[in-house]
C-alpha cells in the first residue's frame, strides 16, 4: 500500500516502516528461514520500489494508430506521419530503485513498472554471467528458424523481422495450436531454441514478479484460467502463453486485448552499445516516455494505449512475454 508524502506525487512504501517491537530473537519476515529462496523477489519488491508516480491523462485525440517518433542524435528519421515524443516527460527507474506508474483517477490501475538496473542485472543481464550474450544468441537462432508472423504488422507496425514462440489460436479451426518453425528445421534445433525462449521468459517472469506480485492478484487469476482450461500445454512460461521477438520494431499507438501485464526487454546487436538508450516505450495518454537499454525489464498494461518508438540502432531487438486472450479463450 502506498500513501502520499508532502502532497507530491512521490510516495513512500508503508512496508518500509520499522516493524513493531516483538519478542526477542524474532527476525523480520524477509529474514525468516522459511522465506528464503522462493520468496526473495517478493521481499525485495516490498522494500525496493521507491519511485512511484500518479499521473493524470492528458488530451491526445487522434493519436491512436500513429507512430511515435524521436529524433535520435546522428540519425535522419524518415517522415512516416508520426507524432514527435520529444515533448513527452521522461520517467525512469534508477540503478537501485524500481518505479511504478499509476493512473491518478484509479489507483488500482497500474500503467507500468520498470525494474532497477540492479534487479535487471540480477535477473537478466548478468544471469549466469552471460545473460545478454545468451539473448543475442537466441535472437540469431530465432531469426533463422522461425517464419514471419502477422502480429508484428498489427496496426501497421514496422520491423525487419518478427517471430513468436508458444501457443496461438488455431487460425484454420478451433482450439489452440503452436507457432510453427520453418520447414526442414531439425527437431534438435527446434528443441534447443524453444528451451532458450523458455529460459528467457522464466527470467523475465521472475523479474516482473518482484514489482507486480505484492500489489496485484491478477497473476493468480491468470493461473486459475489456465488451470480451468486444462492447461495450455504449449505455453512458453509459467504464466505467458507466447513470446515474441522483433528486430527493428516500431509500432503505432495501439492497445492489445491480452490478459495480465506484458513483460518486455530490449537488446542491441552489439555488446558495445549495452548502456545506450535504444528505445523509448511510450504512453501517449499520460504524455510519458520510458527509456530502455539492453537488458532493462518493463512490465506494462497492454490495455492502455501504448507504443514503442523508432529504435536508435539498426538491428535492435524488442522481446515481449504476454498472455493472449484469444489463446486462453480458444483453449476453453
Amino acid at each position: 500500500m502506498f500513501v502520499e508524502k508532502n502532497g507530491t506525487n512521490k510516495l513512500k512504501n508503508v512496508t518500509n516502516e520499522k516493524p513493531r517491537a516483538g519478542r526477542r530473537g524474532r527476525c523480520s519476515n524477509a529474514k525468516r528461514p522459511a522465506n528464503r529462496g522462493k520468496k526473495k523477489d517478493i521481499c525485495l519488491a516490498n522494500g525496493h520500489v521507491k519511485l512511484v508516480h500518479n499521473l493524470s491523462k492528458v488530451p491526445c485525440s487522434e493519436i491512436a494508430g500513429k507512430y511515435l517518433t524521436t529524433n535520435w542524435e546522428g540519425q535522419n528519421n524518415s517522415d512516416n506521419g508520426g507524432v514527435s515524443i520529444d515533448g513527452f516527460k521522461t520517467i525512469d527507474s534508477t540503478d537501485v530503485n524500481s518505479m511504478q506508474i499509476f493512473d491518478v483517477s484509479n489507483p488500482k490501475v497500474c500503467v507500468c513498472a520498470k525494474l532497477s538496473r540492479r534487479l535487471c542485472q540480477q535477473h537478466v543481464i548478468q544471469k549466469n554471467r552471460n545473460g545478454l550474450f545468451f539473448i543475442r544468441q537466441f535472437a540469431a537462432m530465432a531469426m533463422s528458424c522461425k517464419p514471419e508472423v502477422m502480429r508484428g504488422k498489427k496496426c501497421g507496425g514496422e520491423n525487419s523481422a518478427y517471430k513468436i514462440f508458444g501457443s496461438r489460436k488455431d487460425p484454420k479451426g478451433v482450439g489452440v495450436g503452436t507457432y510453427a518453425f520453418k520447414p526442414k528445421t531439425s527437431d534438435e534445433k527446434q528443441e534447443s531454441v524453444t528451451a532458450m525462449a523458455q529460459t528467457i521468459v522464466k527470467q523475465l517472469e521472475t523479474a516482473a514478479h518482484g514489482v507486480t506480485k505484492p500489489l496485484y492478484d491478477d497473476l493468480s487469476f491468470v493461473k486459475a484460467i489456465r488451470k480451468h482450461t486444462g492447461g495450455i500445454k504449449n505455453g512458453i512460461g509459467e504464466v505467458s502463453t507466447a513470446f515474441s521477438i522483433g528486430r527493428d520494431y516500431h509500432s503505432k499507438c495501439h492497445v492489445d486485448n491480452d490478459y495480465y501485464y506484458t513483460t518486455l526487454t530490449v537488446c542491441t546487436s552489439n555488446k558495445c552499445d549495452d548502456n545506450t538508450v535504444i528505445y523509448y516505450f511510450c504512453f501517449p495518454e499520460y504524455s510519458v516516455k520510458i527509456p530502455l537499454r539492453s537488458g532493462d525489464v518493463l512490465v506494462f498494461n497492454p490495455q492502455i494505449l501504448h507504443s514503442c518508438s523508432n529504435p536508435k540502432l539498426n538491428g535492435s531487438f524488442i522481446m515481449s512475454a504476454y498472455v493472449s486472450a484469444k489463446t486462453v479463450h480458444s483453449s476453453a
